[in-house]
């Protein structure tokens, strides 16, 4: 099966995410040549306290997170990350770029070292073949097993690899949403590093590992995210009122203050109340990068459909630096470079401390978040960063590079990038610039990798307030799929507050999603009563 992403007609491989669990007694080593004592001597015997049972594959492919296909044949995966996430290694340690197998059996006694791989095979036509990428001298004779779950058995079935291991019937090793798992063991009392599995065919554009760049987020990469958000200081300083303006009746402060040292603006809409903290807030985020206009809601008032509803709220209209904020005498350009999707949350941040500070009328404990495509991915990231936001309103959201859209969009960029791009004021600048470097070995694959991550809320969904998400089913930019898979990451961490409607024939354009408006009012509601 072939799957369309943009021009580009690409096969589609399978992903892979490394889950560390152990092994259970009893069930049946099926493979001619196996160890006939591996269950009894090597893995944890059938009453080991959990984490340590290597349960049937049935329950151990829902333990996995989501995760998505790949547009390639070929799976090389860095694991070792997951299996601290998850908690459940047994002898297997996260080294970031490999996994370290530490393996203390002899003499049919001690532990094994262990891990099971579980990969979404949608899409997937490739040949049935593994190869363990060893990162230095692989496991001696005898000492490797991999086991793949056979899910009309609902078992184990354990091979002896020697170098390649192929597949002719892989049918049974597919669960019915198209996942596959595979437990590699090491025995013995020798360390050994995987550095990944392959499956299938190698895929480089350009110079580029593409399933590499296109591995699944490890945990120590979200880590490191969160570092680089916690070391920033987004704190709004020499805030000034640079103008007061008046539009479809309302008053409008222009503001500005600096963040990093350079001036951002922003809009402040006011409402008629001006009593201490008698005013919910609400952070607006604009659709593309050219910009705001302090009236440019008003797709958003007929969507709401409630006039005395929406005017309760201080509206702030957050652009972010190299952008320009329109509706007053002039326009106003804020400094710096544009910074899709990495320093914009930071400027909207700051000016909700602006308001905060600076308007006795703003109620701190009141404050909301909507926006439209780039706008929404803008305030959807500032909500994992901030609990004074305690609702989002996204729509047309873009959540997750790791998509068939962002491996797409790498694919076909990478053979376009024949010189070192220079247009600053284009919203995907540092993308294209950090694949350009990266496509010519001056950028590491991690950190290409990072820029990603800050494209991708989806990785940050458990930092999330409430949150509605309205998608348009026929939607060329954003699909609706993107929404989904937010939803996906959210019901994976047990999220509650959350809905996600996808509106039929709904475009890009929200005014396309027909019957959104009630469940907008039912949001906002809450901030007004």
């Amino acid at each position: 099966m072939t799957y369309r992403i943009g021009p580009a007609l690409l096969a589609l491989t399978l992903s892979a995410v490394l889950l560390a669990c152990g092994g259970h007694a009893g069930q049946t080593v099926t493979t001619p040549g196996a160890r006939a004592d591996l269950q009894d001597a090597a893995l944890p015997p059938a009453d080991a306290a959990e984490p340590f049972d290597l349960r049937r594959p049935s329950a151990v492919a829902e333990t996995f997170p989501p995760q998505n296909p790949q547009a390639f044949y070929y799976g090389r995966y860095f694991y070792g990350a997951y299996a601290v996430q998850q908690g459940l290694a047994q002898r297997v340690t996260a080294a970031e770029e490999v996994a370290e197998f530490t393996p203390d059996w002899r003499g049919g006694a001690g532990e094994a070292a262990y891990a099971v791989f579980g990969c979404n095979m949608q899409y997937y036509e490739g040949s049935g073949t593994f190869n363990l990428e060893w990162d230095g001298d692989p496991p001696a004779a005898g000492n490797l097993y991999v086991g793949l779950g056979n899910f009309e058995t609902n078992g184990w079935d354990w091979f002896t690899p020697d170098g390649t291991l192929t597949i002719d019937d892989p049918a049974p090793y597919i669960s019915e949403i198209d996942f596959l798992l595979a437990a590699v063991v090491v025995l013995g009392d020798a360390p050994a590093r995987l550095a990944g599995l392959r499956i299938g065919e190698e895929v480089v554009v350009e110079d580029v590992d593409l399933p590499m760049l296109f591995a699944p987020v490890l945990d120590w990469e979200i880590a490191v995210q969160a570092d680089d958000f916690a070391a920033r200081d987004p704190v709004a300083r020499d805030f000034t009122v640079v103008e007061q303006a008046n539009a479809g009746g309302f008053d409008y402060d222009i503001v500005s203050y600096t963040v990093d040292g350079l001036t951002i603006y922003g809009g402040v809409r006011l409402p008629a109340a001006t009593e201490p903290g008698s005013c919910p807030v609400m952070l607006y985020g604009h659709c593309g990068a050219a910009g705001a206009t302090i009236y440019g809601t008003t797709w958003l008032r007929s969507i709401i459909g409630d006039d005395e509803l929406f005017d309760q709220f201080i509206l702030l209209i957050a652009i972010s630096r190299g952008e320009v904020l329109a509706g007053g005498s002039v326009q106003y350009w804020a400094d710096g470079d544009i910074a899709y999707y990495d320093r914009d949350a930071d400027d909207a941040l700051a000016l909700l401390d602006c308001v905060l500070a600076n308007y006795p009328q703003a109620d701190p404990e009141r404050v909301c978040a909507v926006g439209w495509s780039r706008g929404a991915q803008v305030v959807t990231r500032a909500a994992t960063r901030d609990p004074r936001i305690t609702g989002v309103i996204a729509f047309a959201l873009w959540t997750d590079e790791w998509s068939l859209d962002g491996q797409g969009s790498a694919y076909d960029a990478l053979p376009q990038l024949t010189s070192e791009p220079t247009n600053r004021a284009d919203m995907m600048y540092e993308y294209y610039h950090c694949l350009w470097e990266l496509k010519n070995g001056d950028c590491a694959i991690w950190d290409m990798r990072q820029l990603m991550l800050h494209m991708s809320v989806a990785y940050s969904a458990d930092d999330l307030p409430a949150i509605q998400l309205h998608a348009g089913s026929e939607d060329p930019l954003n699909a609706e799929r993107h929404s989904g898979y937010l939803a996906s990451w959210l019901s994976w961490y047990g999220h509650t507050d959350y809905r996600f409607w996808v509106y039929e024939d709904g475009t890009h354009d929200p005014s396309s999603y027909s019957g959104a408006g009630p469940r907008v009012r039912e949001l906002l509601t809450e901030y007004v009563e």
